[in-house]
């Protein structure tokens, strides 16, 4: 299913109108006639939920068409297949238009399944090159390769820009009516065409003013008696308008929806484009980690729209700390940035890298009278180093920043000085864990349709002597680079297990079975002994199965080759998995189907803000999510406000301040009955 913005309408009027969609992707005023075009009838349309209605592998482009409409545009143009009663498909092509003044979008279009099966038998030339034309302007064209003469369509003139008489009748006719610089792809798609019998080539047409894209593609349709090509036959298409949403939508994937920066896609890009780069040119490489030092304490103290606020300026200073065109100052993630710094040494690096903890000293935010620092770490390549691959350097740069944060933070610090105190770190670590200076702190989950409590998340904490509480980011980063973070994993899930039995037997469920998320690592996940580790602590707990939830990233699933079969095991036992954080990874809604996950949790960035474009997300996340059958939590809730936006969206349950902060195990009895006794008579949702 495609998804355009064209600046014309299609060339068949569409008019029926369909129905009305919101910003929570529910359809309401349903047309008599679409709904019978589905076998239904109006009232058993309406109040559904678009992604319910319509093929799975259809629901990306349509949520994407969504956020395209928030975002601004005028309209976009879709076409999807719908489900029938009687479980056919049924294609329908329509215009989704915002309604001037709400957040609903008027849905237009046409029953285009006969199209679509006169298509599918068509045995005309078109089908027989396997061209798809879409909505593109299209000619045909044929190629004598005898005499070299082109013919052409008349509708090729307005392609290319041409009076009918000026169309090309040569190769060098045809390169000279293209851009320059791409008059030699040309020439090598006609010797392409030639050897191989197909071509397809990206082109450039029209004026600097009014550029036009093109596609020239074709195959050889007829051969001689020696079995040499004799004449070819194809299309040229203009895919202009296609080529500038195409460009549009890449703006928007990879940028980050805050900040403006850089996002952690282009940063992945522009890492490895300047590593083939950099290595063909033997010429230097450097990666800065960048992470703002206690940030979650910051947020806490002013809240998110002061957090938001600070991200920004954060973002603007250490773009302007770097002075070249080709340097990426990227948002990595929650509160770090990463920046890529081509031909560019460790002593040039190190510079940088000073010139922006100091850049961040000053920086001063009005609604703030706490003073922000930023923790850097830098690797960097040599063309006579070590380093093989791009996500080498990136960890080591990680591996500095996590010194740079043990050392006392607003600093920086290089990796070849940073081995020696991360080891020691580890070491650390690792004596505390065999010393019991780890210990689990709760959250509890609830349910927003009653507000009952159904579980905790438990959550790692070390008591470090000499240091006090040491906070999860500022040592498991660390720990997941060996596999001390998979002892950590195994000792959480046997803990968190057994102190579910010991509530059970407390007798602190007086309303329903409580269930327990343990977060595991994308590194123990990898590992088979994932699975070994979640049947032992089931079997020495004695919990059921279907009370324990893992939790995992969404860059464990698509950065581990095993996790998809690791987890499928978890599940195969009975035991709950959820994909954590979901929207700051590379997970797309179209992957959803195809995880092997039961719950989808909303990260915090997204509950949290109240940037309408970010509350849009969560609503099509929530949407899709539930056409999945997959089970919602949003987490960072610090307001009723925000529970109550959540709660219109149907989300199952939520987790965050607002409902309790983690806790140690003494105190969750105390705050469970204090909760059920405050919401002890709060009427279901609906009721």
């Amino acid at each position: 299913m495609a998804i355009t913005a064209p600046d014309r309408e299609p060339r068949q009027q569409i008019k029926a109108e369909l129905f009305s969609v919101g910003a929570d992707a529910y359809v309401r005023d349903v047309n008599d006639a679409f709904a019978a075009l589905l076998g239904l009838t109006a009232p058993e349309v309406s109040g559904r939920s678009l992604l319910e209605l319509i093929h799975p592998d259809d629901i990306g482009a349509v949520v994407g068409g969504l956020a395209a409409l928030h975002d601004g545009a005028e309209m976009v143009i879709l076409e999807s297949r719908f489900m029938q009663r009687d479980g056919r498909w049924l294609h329908l092509q329509f215009i989704a238009r915002a309604v001037p003044g709400t957040d609903v979008w008027q849905a237009s279009g046409r029953d285009v399944t006969e199209f679509h099966r006169l298509q599918t038998q068509r045995l005309d030339l078109r089908t027989q090159l396997g061209l798809a034309v879409g909505q593109s302007t299209a000619a045909m064209w044929e190629l004598d390769l005898g005499s070299g003469v082109f013919t052409w369509e008349p509708q090729a003139a307005d392609i290319f820009g041409l009076d009918p008489a000026a169309l090309p009748g040569s190769a060098s006719e045809f390169a000279a009516v293209i851009h320059p610089e791409d008059a030699p792809s040309l020439l090598t798609a006609l010797d392409t065409l030639i050897a191989v019998g197909a071509t397809q080539v990206a082109l450039r047409t029209g004026s600097e003013q009014e550029p036009r894209h093109v596609s020239f593609r074709g195959k050889v349709l007829d051969r001689d008696w020696r079995g040499r090509a004799a004449r070819a036959v194809g299309l040229l298409l203009d895919v202009s308008t296609e080529k500038a949403m195409e460009e549009q939508m890449l703006r928007m994937v990879m940028s980050d929806a805050l900040t403006g920066a850089p996002n952690r896609r282009a940063f992945d890009q522009a890492l490895r484009t300047e590593w083939r780069r950099c290595s063909r040119a033997s010429e230097p490489l450097s990666v800065l980690m960048i992470d703002i030092d206690d940030f979650k304490r910051f947020n806490d103290s002013f809240g998110h729209l002061v957090g938001d606020d600070a991200l920004c300026v954060v973002a603007r200073a250490l773009t302007a700390a770097v002075n070249r065109a080709g340097d990426t100052v990227a948002r990595f993630g929650g509160e770090e940035f990463a920046v890529v710094l081509p031909d560019t040494d460790s002593t040039g690096a190190a510079v940088v890298a000073h010139r922006m903890v100091h850049a961040i000293r000053a920086v001063t935010l009005r609604q703030a009278d706490r003073p922000l620092s930023i923790s850097v770490g830098s690797a960097s390549w040599h063309p006579d180093g070590t380093v093989t691959k791009p996500a080498v350097l990136l960890a080591r740069a990680d591996q500095a920043l996590y010194a740079a944060k043990a050392e006392g933070k607003d600093q920086s610090v290089a990796y070849e000085h940073s081995i020696a105190a991360r080891d020691a770190f580890i070491a650390a670590m690792t004596d505390g864990l065999a010393r019991g200076e780890f210990e689990l702190h709760y959250q509890p989950v609830i349910a927003l349709g009653d507000e009952k409590v159904v579980g905790f998340e438990a959550l790692m904490r070390w008591n470090r002597p000499g240091h006090g509480m040491v906070r999860p980011d500022d040592f498991i980063p660390a720990a997941e680079t060996t596999d001390l973070i998979c002892d950590l994993g195994r000792w959480a899930l046997r803990e968190a297990t057994m102190q579910l039995a010991r509530w059970s037997r407390a007798d602190l469920e007086s309303e329903r079975p409580l269930r327990m998320a343990v977060n595991a690592s994308g590194r123990h996940v990898n590992t088979a002994a994932i699975v070994a580790d979640v049947e032992a602590a089931l079997a020495e707990s004695g919990i059921a199965p279907q009370r324990l939830e893992v939790e995992v990233t969404e860059t464990a699933l698509v950065d581990n080759a095993l996790a998809d079969v690791h987890l499928a095991a978890i599940r195969a036992l009975g035991v709950r998995v959820a994909i954590d954080d979901f929207g700051t990874g590379y997970t797309s809604v179209g992957q959803l189907p195809h995880l092997p996950v039961d719950t989808l949790k909303i990260d915090r960035s997204f509950v949290a803000s109240t940037n309408p474009r970010q509350r849009s997300l969560v609503t099509l996340m929530i949407a899709a999510a539930h056409a999945f059958d997959l089970d919602v939590v949003a987490e960072g809730i610090e307001d009723a406000e925000t529970m109550q936006f959540l709660r219109t969206l149907n989300c199952d349950t939520a987790q965050g301040y607002h409902m309790g902060r983690p806790m140690p195990a003494e105190k969750i009895p105390t705050w469970l009955t204090d909760w059920q006794s405050a919401h002890a008579t709060l009427p279901a949702l609906g009721a």
